[in-house]
């Protein structure tokens, strides 16, 4: 990605930033962001976005800033535990917690939730499949308990009296039946990759019974025909070199017969 490329994100988020601070100080009327506008309003607008734009990031950079994230996960838990404190025990009046339920609560936030940790599901789920199953159990266990405290026990802090069925169905239908379907569709198509993957490899494994004879064959003719090459080598005895004896007819300088001696 070239320099431009990069700049378009970055633009765009001082362009907003600058769209909500001019809304705020100057009292643009038609950026709709006014001092009547409170946290939980921004809330709405931003969650869902900021965590869109940060996945592909994360997932880019996930391994070499392993640190540097776990270091903005907690920053962002601790300052999400200080508002909800400072607007419901301390009457933070500008962060307009106060009066929403936690019906209001999963409405903000289960979409967002839901999206950020499914792609972290999808790249551990079979590494920490344990662990996946406890914290699912945990958080099913949770809300099974305060379901029965808003309508049972009345908890009106919940805020689930008076919703139907219609209203859980709009709540739940995008943020947990969507992914849980994408979620059991991926798993699906890993466990046939996984089935596929032996029938695949049979062939591969016999492929080397086939041709061991046709290796075997060439060993066994050198072996065989060591012994041959070797054997003339071994049945050659030294043959001394054998010395012409002049004749006694001859001359023993130039070989030539010598008169004198046939006289």
């Amino acid at each position: 990605m070239d320099m431009p490329a990069r700049a378009v994100p970055a633009s765009a988020i001082i362009a907003f930033a600058a769209v909500i601070a001019c809304g705020y100080a100057f009292k643009w009327q038609w950026t709709g962001f006014t001092k009547d506008n409170q946290l939980w309003d921004l809330l709405h607008i931003l969650v869902l976005p900021v965590v869109l734009a940060t996945l592909p990031l994360w997932y880019r950079t996930r391994a070499r800033w392993r640190v540097e994230w776990r270091i903005v996960l907690t920053a962002v838990v601790a300052a999400f535990v200080v508002l909800i404190i400072g607007g419901y025990r301390l009457h933070w009046t500008w962060t307009g917690f106060q009066g929403n339920t936690f019906w209001d609560w999963l409405e903000l936030l289960a979409l967002p939730v839901v999206v950020s940790f499914l792609p972290l599901w999808f790249e551990t789920h079979r590494r920490l499949e344990s662990r996946w199953r406890i914290a699912l159990s945990v958080v099913l266990t949770a809300f099974v308990v305060i379901v029965i405290g808003g309508y049972r026990l009345h908890w009106s802090w919940t805020g689930f009296q008076g919703n139907t069925v219609r209203d859980w169905l709009q709540l739940l239908v995008v943020p947990f039946v969507l992914p849980a379907t994408l979620a059991w569709f991926a798993a699906r198509r890993e466990s046939d990759d996984d089935a596929s993957e032996p029938e695949a490899d049979e062939p591969e494994v016999s492929e080397p019974e086939a041709d061991e004879p046709e290796v075997s064959e060439p060993e066994a003719d050198d072996d065989a025909s060591e012994p041959e090459a070797s054997k003339p080598e071994a049945a050659q005895p030294d043959v001394p070199r054998q010395l012409t004896i002049p004749d006694a007819a001859t001359d023993p300088v130039s070989g030539a017969a010598d008169p004198a001696r046939f006289s």
